[in-house]
C-alpha cells in the first residue's frame, strides 16, 4: 500500500498460525506384523502379537502435516521412514510414538504393545509316546531289581515327573491291571 500525500509504501505482512496438527496419517511395523486395531489417526493404543523368532522390529510413523515432528521411543524419526530396530522381549513391550505439531505445544502420543510368545512348547492336553526318546534297560525282564533306562522329552516338550511302569510277564491287557512295580522319576 503507497501513502502519496508522504510517499511512503507500506507491506502488509500476513503470518499463518502453525499448525496444531499432531496426528499420523499411518503406522507400521515391519512387514508382517498387524495392528489390532487397523489404524486410524484418532486411535492411539494398538496391540500386537509376533513369535519368539522376532527379536526386533522397526515402525514406520507418518505424519499427517509435513512440518510436524515424530519420535519412537524417544528418537527422532523421518515421516515415511523406519525407526532403528528395537529389541523385544519375550512378553509385553510398549513401544511410545510422540508427534510434536508444528506449534512446538500439541502432541500426541500412539502406543504399540507387542507382545512376543515364550519359546516353542508343546501345546498339547496329553503327552503320547511319540513326544519322548526311550532308552531301555539292558534286560527288560522284570527280575525285582532296578534297572537303568531312560525317558527323555523331545524338543520343545515340557514335563514333569514321568511315571515308568514295570509288568510281570505280557502286557497288561485290561486297564485293572496294576504294575508289579512303579516308580516316578
Amino acid at each position: 500500500v503507497t501513502d502519496s500525500s508522504s510517499n511512503k509504501t507500506y507491506v502488509k505482512v500476513t503470518v499463518a498460525p502453525k499448525s496444531s496438527d499432531a496426528t499420523l496419517s499411518a503406522l507400521t511395523v515391519n512387514d508382517n506384523v498387524t495392528l489390532t486395531p487397523a489404524f486410524n489417526s484418532n486411535t492411539t493404543a494398538y496391540t500386537a502379537s509376533v513369535e519368539n523368532t522376532v527379536a526386533s522390529v522397526t515402525v514406520t510413523p507418518t505424519v499427517t502435516d509435513e512440518n510436524a515432528t515424530v519420535k519412537v521411543n524417544n528418537t527422532d524419526v523421518a515421516s515415511g521412514s523406519a525407526s532403528e530396530a528395537i529389541n523385544l522381549t519375550v512378553g509385553s513391550n510398549a513401544i511410545k510414538v510422540l508427534v510434536t505439531a508444528e506449534d512446538g505445544t500439541t502432541t500426541k502420543e500412539y502406543t504399540i504393545t507387542i507382545t512376543r510368545a515364550d519359546e516353542e512348547t508343546s501345546d498339547k492336553d496329553t503327552l503320547t509316546a511319540e513326544d519322548f526318546t526311550y532308552t531301555a534297560p539292558a534286560s527288560p525282564t522284570y527280575d525285582g531289581t532296578a534297572k537303568a533306562a531312560t525317558v527323555t522329552a523331545k524338543d520343545g516338550v515340557t514335563t514333569g515327573a514321568i511315571t515308568v511302569k514295570y509288568y510281570s510277564g505280557s502286557a497288561p491287557t485290561g486297564s485293572d491291571t496294576a504294575p508289579t512295580n512303579a516308580g516316578t522319576y
